[in-house]
């Protein structure tokens, strides 16, 4: 998993086209969304038993709030209602216009920037 999360990351670092509009990095073939592809083949499949709905009906969650830290120990699958509780919102009242600031910032980062933001994911 390491040499595969690896290579996904270093293959979209520098390109913003895959991050979409909720911040989340997608696959740059394929649009996948990053963090659902790790949570499930690294934590559903491998804890099967302790899943009993499909995958499809979880959601999952980064610990530490940084949606670009897909790193195994940081995802967490909930289901909507266990996920709701955790934020303590109502995930349709997000403000579309903060997304677009969030972007909008992150396309001011420079290379030296982004390199040290996805060194600190890694300790």
């Amino acid at each position: 998993m390491g040499v595969w999360k690896e290579r996904k990351l270093d293959k979209m670092i520098f390109n913003f086209d895959n991050i979409d509009k909720n911040v989340y990095i997608r696959d740059g073939d394929t649009k996948r969304l990053i963090h659902r592809d790790v949570a499930y083949k690294e934590i559903y499949l491998k804890n099967r038993e302790k899943y009993p709905l499909p995958f499809s009906e979880y959601q999952v969650h980064h610990l530490d709030g940084n949606k670009f830290n897909n790193s195994i120990k940081n995802l967490l699958i909930l289901t909507r209602e266990e996920h709701k509780k955790i934020h303590n919102i109502r995930f349709d009242k997000i403000m579309q216009r903060d997304i677009d600031k969030i972007i909008e910032n992150l396309r001011k980062l420079d290379e030296k920037e982004i390199k040290k933001m996805f060194e600190s994911f890694k300790k």
